[in-house]
């Protein structure tokens, strides 16, 4: 029963519930009682010494007793109802809940009306649960064995007898609960308590509303849930357990008297001590919690070895070589280093990582020295720009894991020999624990030094540069520079109010109560950071880049009384999202919209600031009108249009319903279940199913016209099964003249600046539906291996969704060398085109997005990328086709003019002009023919024609020596896998029309030049 963090924004110190003291008898002033660590500058480390005192004033004779109510064993928390599932706590929340457990909640609940109520329960593993009425405390719910998440009714001590209960008269409870995986065969944990009210034959999740009221239990009018850290085979077990009796820790030493003491914490866990002071009939108690850390290992500290591990990849291995804790020969290092050194095979494996505990919620800088010796040649490392973030440059550096590669400095990319200075600052998880690393980028010997690990944040921070901001379910880290162009701590701490109280909103209306009891929305605004980021829905963590923050919009937003960032709410609107929902489904419309009505909040939104209203007004104006440019998301606001037509001033009810029911495992199993995560046409319509159910009101059929209908349908399906990039381009079955590239195999795993690669994506561009396209988001790069076996490529590339904030260029390589850049555009100003690209002598084809701005949106599209061979690229090039002139000013045509047959010969002719005798000389060196497609080969398709071979049509193009030719200085044709040159048969420098040419030893001579043209 923790109340919020203390507003003083240095102090990670709890009051408890009776934190203003008790005073028996009228005394001029209230007591006061101040706790405080003394030592190691107010932190503390684990399996060290933790120096405590208090002082309560005013007065004398001041007597003081300590008791540990919280640690690893023991823990006390608020909770809003009596449902829970293990399977919830997935993938940032794994650590919520330990698994061998026992737990106690209690509470109180207020039936809305008199008579007959009954009570089921389902519980994995095993659970008792009680109600006192009239001071009696009986038993009406028990299970000896786990059921299953939907099984309420197979036992017959899981449903109670009929209990006669008085409207709105509280009622004690008390639901004991363990989980141990040895009593099954799983690991997995859940209870859920149903209620039946009288004359109904309906049963329920109790709703939240008949919890405790505000007055009493706690503060926040929330339940008591008790956590005992054991390994548990019954309730017998459970209630003989001291911290049971006592509400407070198992540790054998848990009570302390005096005004200073000494504790040892043993796990890196909160530590919380209740403090009595007493002096005669005056009474004060507080509470302190600390975080014990771990302490930070630098590379000169004796146990570096231990600390420090050696990783390849993701992989542990302590043998690894090439990596050393040593001294530098050059003396330029104060003391040891971190050593990496790699070979090519080895580069951007090789990482040192330490893995440690640190408070959590605070904010914290690791700061040290980097470079590179012996590293490549020139131009070999990449410097990054606005355009390239450090997924693309990989730089020797520093990084923070919690974080990605969102929060990391490396090398000077310009200077790497040199030392660098690094700061890298990060926000601390719930769970305390971080994983620091020092990567490798390339080849040579980096090498690291001068580590320390600094706190900004918290007990025993470093004074005056970030304040912390704590509230119940969110805590922000600002640095003072922030604070102060808000204006002030009191304007900073009113917006981030607004904050909590639009996620206490969110959390209301999505019934996803476990994310709130598990952790506070964690956000960092960082100022050591290379890389844009908005943040990671991971943890709850949120991180906003200090360079967007401009002054005009801290003045203005966070300094308002009613404006809050959208992308910030955005962020914080994910932690209550569907589990089992995509982007399309979990509807942050909704959650927003319902948190800003509720706090009549405003949003920022492009340049201005929105109403909920003008804001879904906005949603719908940004609705292509072309049915193909509308994706999943646009079908959205449907919904919000059926909630302004037919529900009235029960607007929010149905919504709220049908979002707690996805976490009501009763109400799934009785048909609510929400569909797959894979399909979203199913999720789009289950809530139209779901709205049907409790308002008979068909909004499928009411709100979509037919043609809406059919395109819903099929963007949803498209969605749910995207074309597949399962075709290598080397081998395309069938061996077409065209291939699109979006069903190709990449060549190494594709990098994007947000989400994942798409190829579901319908584009409208100039009013033409696209549907071959491949959605990346900037910065992106993706590579494809060709083995120079395609001729053509061209693309154009869009912006979808008439995003207002997208701006990227487009660039395009061949084998590392840029075939296409085009200038930065935007949604409005795109698309731009590649035009037709020569790819006949490229290996590997890179298609990359480049930021142009500040990586926002930048939703950056190719659309219908196609290569091509053959006929079908020599069409591609009709336009820039030119004529093989002799320098007797006749040129090179089929011998019998037309699309020439396979093998036939190439003579000189008078027509110069017509695209007969044109032709493209390919980067590959062969020179294709226009109308046809064929390339010109000698006869019998020799390496080393012999002297008089005929220079013949054949119908391949592909990149082999004995079609490739160079000119020379003085523009002969030279072949290159000969000495051979192209002459005209019989040598004449005048040849007449019908002259073959054949091949033959002697080059750059008059008779002997050609020139396109």
């Amino acid at each position: 029963m923790f109340n919020q963090w203390m507003r003083n924004n240095t102090f990670a110190v709890f009051k408890g519930i009776l934190s203003t003291a008790l005073l028996f008898g009228a005394t001029a002033h209230a007591a006061t009682l101040s706790l405080n660590i003394t030592n190691n500058s107010g932190r503390a480390y684990v399996s060290e010494a933790v120096n405590l005192s208090a002082a309560a004033t005013p007065g004398t004779g001041w007597q003081y007793s300590w008791k540990l109510i919280g640690d690893g064993t023991y823990n006390r928390k608020e909770i809003y109802d009596l449902t829970w599932n293990s399977s919830w706590e997935q993938g940032g929340y794994a650590l919520c809940t330990p698994t061998n457990i026992g737990q106690r909640v209690t509470g109180k609940f207020y039936p809305p009306t008199s008579g007959l109520y009954k009570f089921a329960v389902a519980a994995d593993d095993i659970h008792e649960m009680s109600i006192t009425q009239n001071g009696v405390k009986q038993v009406v719910t028990s299970t000896s064995a786990a059921t299953s998440a939907t099984d309420f009714f197979s036992g017959s001590t899981q449903v109670s007898q009929n209990i006669n209960l008085t409207a709105n008269t509280a009622y004690p409870f008390e639901f004991l609960f363990i989980n141990n995986p040895a009593l099954n065969s799983t690991n997995a944990a859940h209870f859920s308590v149903l209620w039946q009210k009288p004359g109904s034959n309906q049963w329920e999740e109790i709703p939240i509303d008949y919890f405790s009221k505000t007055e009493e239990t706690v503060a926040s009018g929330k339940l008591q849930q008790e956590t005992f850290q054991n390994t548990l085979t019954s309730l017998s077990q459970l209630k003989n357990l001291s911290s049971f009796i006592n509400s407070r820790s198992n540790a054998a030493t848990a009570v302390f008297s005096g005004q200073s003491i000494s504790f040892t914490p043993s796990q890196n866990k909160n530590y919380t001590f209740e403090v009595t002071a007493t002096s005669g009939s005056q009474v004060v108690k507080e509470n302190i919690t600390f975080y014990a850390e771990g302490r930070f290992i630098s590379e000169d500290h004796a146990n570096a070895a231990t600390a420090w591990k050696k990783y390849y990849g993701g992989t542990l291995n302590p043998s690894q070589a090439g990596m050393s804790i040593t001294t530098v020969s050059d003396g330029t290092a104060t003391g040891k280093v971190l050593q990496v050194q790699s070979s090519a095979s080895d580069a951007g494996q090789l990482r040192w990582r330490q893995d440690i505990y640190l408070e959590p919620y605070a904010a914290y800088e690791i700061r040290g020295k980097v470079r590179l010796l012996n590293p490549p040649a020139a131009g070999v490392i990449q410097i990054p720009s606005s355009q390239e973030d450090s997924k693309k440059w990989l730089l020797p550096r520093v990084r923070v894991g919690v974080h990605g590669d969102a929060s990391e400095q490396g090398i000077n990319a310009s200077n790497p020999t040199q030392w660098t200075n690094i700061a890298v600052d990060f926000v601390v998880p719930y769970h305390g624990l971080v994983d620091l690393y020092a990567h490798m980028g390339y080849t040579g010997t980096y090498q690291v030094e001068n580590l320390q690990l600094v706190k900004l944040t918290g007990r025993g921070a470093t004074a005056g540069l970030i304040t912390q901001f704590s509230f119940n379910n969110l805590v922000a880290n600002v640095p003072n520079i922030v604070v102060t162009k808000t204006g002030g701590v009191a304007a900073t701490q009113a917006y981030f109010a607004r904050l909590s109280q639009a996620t206490e909103n969110m959390r209301i209306l999505s019934g996803k109560n476990f994310v709130s009891q598990c952790t506070k929305q964690n956000i960092l605004v960082p100022t050591n950071w290379d890389v844009f980021a908005y943040g990671t829905n991971a943890d709850s963590m949120i991180l906003k880049d200090l360079d967007v923050l401009t002054d005009d919009f801290l003045q203005n937003v966070w300094g308002s009384t009613n404006i809050v960032g959208g992308a910030m709410i955005h962020e914080i609107e994910h932690s209550f999202d569907f589990p089992e929902s995509n982007f399309y489904a979990h509807l942050p419309l909704f959650l927003q919209v319902y948190a800003m009505e509720q706090g009549n909040l405003k949003r920022t939104h492009n340049n201005s600031y929105l109403t909920a209203a003008e804001w879904i007004q906005s949603e719908r104006q940004a609705i292509p009108t072309s049915l193909c440019g509308r994706e999943a998301h646009h079908f959205l606001p449907k919904l919000f249009e059926f909630q302004d037509l037919y529900l009235g001033s029960n607007r929010w009810g149905v919504i709220k319903q049908i979002m707690h029911d996805r976490w009501s495992p009763y109400k799934i199993s009785q048909g609510h279940a929400w569909a797959a995560w894979n399909n979203p046409l199913g999720q789009y319509k289950k809530w139209w199913e779901e709205i049907y159910f409790y308002t008979g009101l068909d909004g499928w059929t009411l709100l979509h016209t037919a043609a809406e209908r059919t395109e819903a349908e099929r963007s949803f399906n498209r969605i749910a099964n995207p074309p597949s990039a399962s075709i290598d381009p080397l081998n395309v079955p069938g061996n077409p003249d065209s291939f699109y590239l979006f069903r190709g195999i990449p060549a190494t795993t594709p990098s994007v600046g947000w989400g994942q690669i798409e190829l579901n994506n319908l584009v409208e561009v100039n009013n033409t539906c696209r549907e071959q396209n491949i959605y990346a988001h900037a910065t992106s790069s993706i590579t494809y291996n060709l083995g120079k076996k395609w001729l053509t490529f061209d693309t154009q590339a869009v912006i979808k969704n008439n995003s207002p904030w997208g701006q990227v260029n487009a660039r395009i390589k061949g084998d590392g060398a840029t075939l296409y850049q085009s200038a930065n555009f935007t949604a409005q100003s795109g698309p731009v085109s590649s035009g037709v690209i020569d790819v006949s002598n490229v290996n590997q084809l890179t298609l990359e997005f480049l930021d142009g701005g500040d990586a926002n949106s930048d939703w950056s599209v190719w659309i219908d990328p196609l290569l091509t061979k053959g006929y079908t690229s020599a069409s591609k090039f009709a336009s820039v086709g030119k004529a093989i002139k002799h320098s007797s000013g006749k040129c090179i045509a089929p011998e019998f003019g037309g699309t020439p047959a396979m093998n036939e010969k190439a003579v000189f002719s008078n027509d110069c002009t017509s695209s007969n005798s044109k032709f493209k000389w390919l980067a590959s060196g062969a020179l294709m023919h226009i109308n046809s497609g064929a390339c010109l080969h000698p006869l019998g398709g020799s390496n080393t024609p012999s002297n008089g071979t005929y220079w013949v049509f054949f119908p391949n193009c592909e990149n082999y020596g004995h079609i490739q030719y160079d000119p020379t200085s003085q523009n002969s044709i030279k072949h290159r896998t000969s000495p051979s040159c192209l002459h005209p048969e019989g040598g004449s420098g005048t040849p007449s029309v019908g002259t073959k040419v054949v091949f033959d030893q002697g080059c750059d001579e008059t008779r002997l030049a050609f020139t396109l043209q």
